[in-house]
């Protein structure tokens, strides 16, 4: 048996330790991507595993560890490709990654670490020079450390057209194609590497360019010494030659952020709204700072930490004119009362000079929704919320001025919102500390209309997605016969119940140990509330 790890996400890049853990185990658990309730317990036991093929744009951590693989046969696919942030996110710059791989072929061995140049794709920046010029200084860099690079070519699949297209991204022409092949194969002609090609689609084999095998029954003969009963992928696209193995990763966790990659689903997301009169029709409350000044003077009040906006959004157009925002902020200001905003608008920038030092006092914490890092769909779910890399820039305004600042990854919703690692990560590196998410709820009126907007935007995926719904609510038999989605329990409804939630809470879990991210929401100091300053008394009172 060969194990792919993984042709779906970067398993030595993210999840290295959860790797290290399941072979430990000696077994995992894969849920199939086509019908994920189903899952196949894999052996992960020496004397079955033929061999273990690692996909990866980045080994490093997984380097310090490769003594923990001692008995196993195995080699990396290494993708090194010279495009900037735009294209591939959260990369270490290329010449580390060129260090890492010279590293990793230094331990390991040349013929186990397969540079992957892949995929090449062309636009304005990265045309048929930049490509020429690029491999030719990987190549040579290389040279001593691989045998063999796979070429794979840019595919527009229907899911990511819309995206390439706005960077510019167009399909390949033949002569484009032919004029790069001609200079990689005299960019190697003088070292030991040999060009294949990444499946049969682009024959360049009257270039000398054969096409080659990414899981390669040959290349595991050699590393194993002894031949394998291993017949073509029948799982694999008909121009794929890749013998058959078992894939490890999930089809929605990679936190690459790959603008090209096939593996990237196309978000949605609801607005949790029960009708346009929602999104339409805003009911202010005028008199919200007197009401909130009045009760937290009562005699008899108890200072908790208060949450602004958990419902709706404090920060609505309309606030820039009536500040009511602002003027709750002011009077829990005057009675030193700790409180928490979240928000998805950027509008919160505007009161720094009220958040800054009331932080400094721990007194105020600000929390950033992102439920995606997508901006189509996060019009399409949310379409009058700031963008997401506006979000970013909020945390990072946040953070600089030293408000604490966490990320709410929320609501959760299966097979749309599937890159909530990477909005983590993305907050992260923006300044955010903390982290929380909830699943989705749809309560009441709520179901029919995210069944309705399902329809229009993923109707080939509803049905999926409704039941994955159920599935993190733990819903019984007769629970679903009768049409219910969403179980309103108050210890699970936030968090969800059952093997799917308990998935979910641990991609979350390990995500924040990665990034050092607190689960826990910032603590404010309730100590220094004085409600006699509301009513005109001496702070010592």
């Amino acid at each position: 048996m060969i194990i792919s790890a993984s042709r779906r996400t970067d398993i030595p890049a993210f999840y290295a330790p959860w790797f290290f853990n399941r072979l430990q185990e000696g077994y995992l658990l894969v849920p199939n991507p086509f019908d994920p309730r189903t899952l196949s317990r894999i052996s992960l036991g020496r004397d079955v595993v033929d061999c273990i093929v690692f996909w990866t744009k980045n080994p490093a951590p997984m380097l310090p560890r490769l003594g923990e693989l001692s008995g196993y046969n195995y080699y990396f696919q290494y993708t090194l490709n010279p495009y900037g942030a735009d294209l591939e996110k959260h990369l270490p710059p290329l010449e580390k990654r060129i260090e890492t791989f010279k590293r990793l072929s230094d331990k390991v061995g040349r013929d186990r670490v397969v540079w992957r140049y892949d995929p090449i794709l062309t636009n304005a920046a990265c045309d048929v020079d930049f490509h020429c010029e690029a491999f030719a200084r990987i190549a040579h860099a290389l040279r001593d450390h691989t045998t063999t690079c796979m070429l794979g070519f840019i595919d527009h699949y229907r899911h990511v057209r819309g995206v390439l297209g706005a960077l510019g991204i167009g399909p390949l022409q033949r002569d484009e194609i032919q004029r790069m092949a001609v200079s990689f194969r005299r960019t190697v002609a003088s070292t030991p590497i040999a060009l294949k090609t990444c499946t049969a689609k682009v024959d360049l084999r009257h270039l000398g360019i054969p096409a080659g095998m990414c899981i390669d029954r040959g290349l595991v003969e050699r590393i194993a010494g002894y031949p394998i009963a291993a017949k073509k992928d029948a799982n694999q696209r008909h121009i794929c030659n890749c013998v058959e193995s078992i894939d490890i990763g999930t089809y929605e966790s990679c936190l690459n952020g790959c603008v090209y990659c096939y593996a990237r689903p196309t978000h949605s997301y609801l607005n949790l709204s029960p009708g346009l009169d929602f999104e339409t029709q805003i009911i202010a409350k005028h008199n919200i700072g007197e009401v909130l000044r009045a009760e937290l003077a009562r005699p008899g009040h108890v200072p908790r930490t208060l949450n602004i906006g958990s419902a709706t959004d404090c920060y609505q157009p309309v606030e820039r004119e009536l500040k009511l925002t602002r003027s709750l902020i002011e009077v829990m200001q005057q009675a030193r009362h700790p409180f928490s905003l979240i928000t998805k608008s950027s509008g919160v920038e505007r009161d720094l000079d009220l958040l800054a030092p009331l932080a400094a006092q721990r007194l105020a914490a600000v929390y950033v929704t992102i439920t995606t890092l997508d901006p189509v769909l996060a019009r399409r779910m949310e379409p009058r919320a700031a963008a997401p890399h506006r979000r970013l820039r909020t945390i990072r305004a946040l953070a600089d001025a030293g408000v604490p600042v966490g990320v709410s990854v929320a609501p959760q919703i299966p097979f749309i919102t599937e890159d909530m690692e990477q909005v983590l990560e993305a907050a992260h590196e923006a300044g955010a500390r903390s982290a929380f998410y909830t699943v989705l709820r749809l309560p009441w009126e709520l179901d029919s209309l995210f069944r309705e907007w399902l329809s229009v935007h993923y109707p080939q995926r509803a049905a999926r997605v409704m039941a994955r719904v159920q599935d993190l609510h733990d819903l019984s038999d007769a629970q679903r016969g009768a049409g219910k989605t969403y179980d309103s329990d108050f210890v699970t409804r936030m968090k969800g119940s059952g093997l799917w939630a308990d998935l979910l809470r641990q991609r979350f879990a390990a995500a924040c140990r990665r990034l050092g991210l607190n689960r826990e929401r910032e603590g404010l100091d309730l100590t220094q509330f004085r409600p006699g300053l509301l009513r005109g008394q001496s702070s010592l009172f």
